[in-house]
């Protein structure tokens, strides 16, 4: 998908995050449902 003006933005608080498997679990399920 790309960035575009109907993009919306999700973000994640924590810490430590980088070791979170959340962004790739919400990525794979908006893209999965088309929201961009």
């Amino acid at each position: 998908m790309q960035v575009d003006a109907a993009t919306r933005v999700c973000g994640l608080f924590g810490y430590p995050v980088g070791h979170s498997f959340s962004p790739a679990m919400h990525n794979a399920a908006l893209r999965a449902l088309g929201i961009n």
